[in-house]
């Protein structure tokens, strides 16, 4: 196959090897991973040897299916992908077209900026970095560089809110007025570093909330910018179980893991507006089904008695169901990891930039801060232009800390 795109991955760790490996580049023949790097031994043993694993069945599968072109592709690039402890070596001896970077956010910036000042595309974890303020140096290297930047968000392109899309630009609901969504859970209380604000950038508001708002953000356009946020009652951005078990015992937590908060986006050109309600919890769900709400009707998910998956649009006197699927007459593997990998890589072959970029993370890390921010002046709603302001200024009074601090003042805010 011509045209293949070099992929180093930076960070070999659990997403990478469950999710980046196992349900993204096992299926894409497009990308040739060239090179492992971790700073933990241990780490990188496992990656190498589950990555093998991975390649094998894979190639199991082509095989019996007859693509045995493919098979043959996949069985050379396990002779060839070389494992390193440091990245700048890697960028210097595997020379990729991209990188892949698995890291916590802590250092999600300063390894996408030296991946894109050495010349590759690079696609990243959310959240872009850990704070609207971390997000800026990316910004102007991606600017300088001219290569792609994406943030992954695997949920837009899972079936669901693919069909969902499909079904607010089909004009099914009308005009978008609001949309409520929700990503929640119990909490990751046995990965003790994402408890730590400071690599995070916060709690569930970078780890969930991301997701959520992002992916709203989607269905109602990303034509429409962020322009004001509020931390919504009865919860807003808090810390409700406040006791965990941590690293091995009882821990007062510092991070919020809980967060509700609304923003309003606004189209700059047409002046159309929507509102979208986000829930980020690691407090379990107490947020209403997710629904999108038009000025013709609504659109909702559900399942049928065999457990098929639709899209309920009701308007004020009928209703239809819309089932659930991802591209029509193709293949396309469960989950979204395969659709944001698949489509970074053929953007980078076709000079096609990310729908996710640099603008997008940057933005969706701005509307965190301003949510943070919200919550810290009694819930009253906060404009962009405003928390972005504070921000400025903190850079101006703290230099390089001025992130740390952004971060203080949130926890701080905290009910």
């Amino acid at each position: 196959m011509a045209d293949r795109v070099d992929v180093g991955i930076v960070g070999c760790g659990g997403i990478f090897q469950w999710a980046h490996l196992q349900k993204g580049y096992v299926y894409i023949p497009e990308a040739r991973i060239t090179a492992l790097v971790d700073v933990n031994e241990k780490t990188l043993a496992d990656a190498e040897r589950t990555l093998k694993k991975a390649y094998e069945k894979r190639i199991a599968e082509l095989k019996e299916a007859g693509d045995t072109d493919t098979a043959a592709l996949f069985a050379d690039d396990l002779k060839r992908i070389r494992t390193y402890n440091d990245m700048a070596k890697m960028l210097d001896e595997a020379e990729p077209a991209a990188v892949d970077v698995c890291t916590m956010p802590d250092s999600h910036m300063p390894i996408a900026v030296k991946a894109l000042n050495a010349g590759c595309h690079v696609m990243c974890e959310k959240p872009m970095a850990r704070t609207w303020i971390d997000t800026l140096p990316l910004l102007d290297a991606v600017r300088k560089s001219g290569k792609h930047f994406q943030q992954n968000e695997n949920w837009i392109w899972q079936p669901g809110w693919y069909s969902m899309r499909k079904v607010v630009d089909g004009g099914m609901i009308g005009d978008v007025i609001a949309a409520y969504l929700s990503a929640a859970h119990g909490g990751p209380e046995g990965k003790a570093a994402f408890w730590d604000p400071f690599k995070q950038g916060g709690g569930a508001m970078p780890d969930m909330a991301i997701h959520a708002l992002t992916t709203a953000w989607f269905v109602v356009g990303f034509e429409k910018k962020p322009v004001a946020i509020q931390a919504a009652a009865p919860v807003g951005v808090a810390r409700r179980f406040r006791k965990r078990i941590v690293a091995g015992g009882f821990r007062d937590i510092e991070a919020e893991d809980d967060s509700h908060f609304m923003v309003r986006y606004e189209d700059p050109d047409s002046l159309r507006w929507a509102t979208t309600m986000i829930e980020g919890s690691w407090s379990y769900r107490d947020a209403p089904d997710t629904m999108v709400v038009g000025s013709a009707g609504t659109a909702a998910f559900g399942k049928d008695e065999e457990g098929h998956e639709y899209i309920e649009v009701k308007g004020a006197n009928d209703s239809r169901r819309i089932p659930v699927s991802g591209p029509t007459w193709e293949e396309y593997p469960a989950g979204g990891y395969y659709g944001e990998i698949r489509d970074f890589v053929r953007g980078v072959r076709e000079g096609r930039a990310p729908m996710v970029d640099a603008g997008v993370g940057s933005e969706a890390q701005a509307v965190v801060g301003a949510a943070f921010m919200s919550q810290a002046n009694g819930m009253r709603p906060v404009e962009m232009r405003e928390f972005k302001d504070h921000a400025r200024q903190l850079m101006e009074e703290h230099g390089d800390k001025a992130s740390d601090v952004l971060i203080e003042e949130g926890l701080l805010g905290l009910r």
